[in-house]
C-alpha cells in the first residue's frame, strides 16, 4: 500500500466520522471524540476522557488518536487474516484493504469478527461474495452510504469517482448471483448504477431508485 492509498485512508475515515470536537454518545452509549474515537477501544485511560469531557479536543490530538485507531484496525487485520494474506491485499489489493479497514476501524474487533460470512469470504477472496454480507447487516443500515461506499470498493479495488452520481437498485437473488456487474449510461438516468442485493430492499425508496453521491 502505497502513499497515496494511505492517504485517502485517512481522507475517507475523516470524511465518514466527521469531527467532534466534545465528547458525544454514540448509538450503544459509549464516548465518542474526535474523528470516531472510541472510549472502547482501550487506547486511552478514563484521565483523558475526563479531561475531553472538561474542554474538549484539538484537531491536531484528533489526528494522533485517528492514526493510533487505524493502526490498531491494521493490527486486527493482520490478527484475523494472517501475514500472506494482510500482504497480498496491501499489494494487489489495496482499495479493497483500505474499505475493510475502515470497516474495522468503525466497528471495532470484537464487532467485526460477528460478520462470520464476511470474514470467510475475505478469506477465499470472493469479493462479491464479501461486498454482499458487508451490505447484509445490521451495519449498513447504520452508516447507510458509507457501507455502500466501502462494498463498492471491496467489489471492484477502485474508488467511486466523486463527480459521478451512482444509482443504486436492488436485484432478485437469481441475477445478483450471476449479473452483478457495473452497468454504464442506462437510458433513464445519467450516470452509472451499481445493483445490489435484495438485503437492501428497505434502503429504496418508492421511486425505485436510491441515489449516491460521494
Amino acid at each position: 500500500m502505497n502513499q497515496e492509498h494511505s492517504e485517502h485512508q485517512i481522507e475517507q475515515a475523516k470524511r465518514h466520522e466527521g469531527l467532534r470536537r466534545k465528547v458525544e454518545r454514540d448509538s450503544d452509549g459509549s464516548s465518542v471524540i474526535g474523528w470516531g474515537f472510541n472510549e472502547g477501544n482501550g487506547l486511552m485511560d478514563t484521565f483523558w476522557w475526563a479531561v475531553w469531557e472538561e474542554i474538549g479536543i484539538s484537531e491536531d490530538a484528533a489526528n494522533i488518536l485517528l492514526g493510533r485507531s487505524l493502526d490498531q484496525a491494521r493490527k486486527a487485520f493482520l490478527n484475523l487474516f494472517g501475514s500472506p494474506l494482510t500482504e497480498d491485499m496491501k499489494e494487489n489489493h489495496p482499495y479493497r484493504y483500505t474499505a475493510l479497514i475502515n470497516m474495522l476501524f468503525n466497528l471495532g474487533e470484537t464487532t467485526f469478527r460477528d460478520f462470520t460470512n464476511t470474514i470467510r469470504a475475505i478469506q477465499h477472496q470472493d469479493w462479491k461474495a464479501v461486498a454482499y454480507h458487508m451490505l447484509d447487516s445490521k451495519w449498513r443500515k447504520q452508516v447507510k452510504n458509507r457501507a455502500y461506499e466501502l462494498a463498492y470498493q471491496v467489489w471492484k479495488n477502485e474508488l467511486i469517482p466523486k463527480d459521478k452520481i451512482f444509482y443504486i437498485q436492488t436485484l432478485d437473488q437469481k441475477y445478483w448471483d450471476h449479473h452483478a456487474v457495473m452497468c454504464d449510461h442506462l437510458d433513464k438516468y445519467e450516470g452509472d448504477w451499481l445493483f445490489l442485493p435484495p438485503c437492501c430492499d428497505d434502503d429504496i425508496p418508492d421511486s425505485g431508485v436510491l441515489e449516491i453521491t460521494i
